[in-house]
């Protein structure tokens, strides 16, 4: 069941849908982008299929019976040669000062990282950025392909203020009262805070054999980013009583861009708070 607690589901929206129409999608809930674009805004550019993107994304875990809990912090590039080409050069990205640039075997890396930094010290570096404006680019053959400048919202910790009541440490959400989730708000965020369920089939009082085996959906919501917001139970309906899932809190920025060499890139962060939950 541990697999529900790590879900890095949400990076696979980078190749779902494509800016240039309207496509058919199947993430959220949503059946189609309009309706995706208008529940959730600049969160369902998530869903844009570009050419090429730099990232950065802060994963906060919470701490439970399989984990202590702590925050990650990492960023990584990619460029596509063309449709079904797979990844290629497409030269080097930068986010304010920390660079990437191409491997035939690893992809893209960063650069001037000192030998022997930790995962955690590079986290540390790279969460200076949340916040603030930061500025990212594209250069090829010393010509800068796109640059922009955008907001990164603050890191995000979201938890949920009412007991544990199993000993997994799940955050029930009760039949009455639903789910209260508090968080820090942003107040420079103008973009809301995104509530991401994701269930993989598991069950609370299931057998083992039939844990995973229950099927799978993903839903979300979009809040204004006040710090609190009560989930009503109604917006888990669609769950089986006992289902055990994972809650994510997500806020962050997307920018979509031309670039001088006409294709699409996308330059973004994610900043996303993982909760354990059970449907009682």
């Amino acid at each position: 069941m541990n697999k529900i607690f790590f879900a890095a589901f949400f990076i696979t929206l980078c190749c779902i849908a494509c800016k240039k129409e309207v496509p058919e999608v199947n993430l959220y809930g949503f059946t189609n982008y309009k309706d995706a674009e208008k529940a959730l805004g600049k969160y369902a550019q998530a869903l844009y299929v570009v050419d090429g993107s730099i990232y950065t994304r802060a994963d906060e875990f919470e701490a439970n019976a399989f984990s202590s809990g702590k925050t990650l912090v990492y960023t990584s590039a990619w460029f596509s040669a063309g449709h079904g080409l797979g990844r290629a050069d497409g030269g080097n990205f930068f986010i304010d000062d920390f660079e990437m640039d191409f491997d035939e075997v690893s992809g893209y890396t960063m650069k001037n990282i000192a030998v022997g930094t930790t995962d955690d010290e590079l986290s540390a570096k790279l969460a200076k950025m949340y916040g603030k404006t930061v500025n990212a680019k594209l250069v090829k053959n010393d010509k800068i392909i796109f640059q922009t400048s955008y907001y990164t919202p603050k890191l995000l910790n979201a938890v949920v203020p009412a007991p544990k009541k199993t000993d997994m440490s799940l955050n029930p959400v009760t039949t009455k009262d639903g789910i209260t989730v508090k968080w820090d708000k942003d107040e420079s965020n103008k973009n809301g805070v995104l509530f991401h369920v994701i269930w993989t089939g598991d069950q609370l009082n299931a057998p083992l054999e039939k844990q995973g085996t229950a099927g799978f959906k993903d839903f979300a919501l979009k809040v204004d980013d006040t710090g609190q917001f009560t989930i009503p139970r109604s917006f888990f309906d669609r769950l089986p009583k006992d289902a055990i899932f994972t809650l994510n809190a997500i806020r962050g920025n997307i920018e979509i861009i031309e670039g001088t060499d006409k294709k699409q890139y996308k330059v973004y962060n994610f900043n996303e708070s993982k909760m354990n939950c059970f449907l009682n």
